[in-house]
């Protein structure tokens, strides 16, 4: 993506700013971190507790995006700290679109936290190096043009019929982790 930026008229590349290779350590360390940390608490949660609750009466999108809106909220004060760094109109936008990926991967998994931890940690491990080499002023440009692709993947996923099964359909997901929903009088 970082070479897009460059190609679609960025500043070029600062390989001055590229890890060095003896920090290829620290980023395995925090590679190897990374999937305990943040995505392992945000999946339990999102993908864990929050979603097969909002699959029980609605379609998979529709639960989809709430929870993407959810977890974008979620990252506002991180955003808002430092909005060069996140740019907030395509953070958000890519959340929610990621959020539909990531429910089309829980549902294609039956139900597999475990496959949303590592999907989000190595999300959050590729955008570590273009981050960090990119001019502060293509940073956006390149979460646009992350955002683009995101949002492209999520639309082929909705029209393929990737999350048009209601919930339903879905027993395995909800069996154990959802409220009860009760019977219409």
């Amino acid at each position: 993506m970082a070479l897009n930026v460059t190609v679609l008229g960025g500043s070029p590349l600062d390989w001055t700013k590229a890890p060095a290779p003896q920090m290829l350590v620290v980023y395995l360390a925090i590679f190897i971190f990374i999937p305990l940390a943040a995505p392992l608490a945000e999946e339990i949660g999102w993908r864990g507790f929050a979603l097969p609750r909002l699959l029980a009466g609605r379609s998979a999108l529709t639960a989809s995006l709430i929870l993407g809106v959810v977890w974008a909220l979620w990252h506002l004060p991180g955003v808002l700290s430092d909005p060069g760094l996140r740019p907030p109109a395509p953070f958000f936008l890519g959340v929610v679109s990621l959020s539909v990926i990531v429910t089309w991967i829980f549902l294609q998994t039956k139900g597999s936290v475990l496959v949303a931890v590592l999907f989000h940690a190595w999300y959050d491990w590729v955008l570590l190096f273009p981050v960090a080499m990119l001019a502060p002023v293509d940073i956006e440009r390149m979460f646009w043009g992350l955002v683009a692709v995101q949002i492209a993947i999520a639309v082929a996923v909705v029209l393929r019929g990737g999350l048009r099964q209601p919930a339903d359909q879905q027993p395995e997901l909800l069996e154990g982790r959802a409220a009860p929903v009760p019977a219409a009088v």
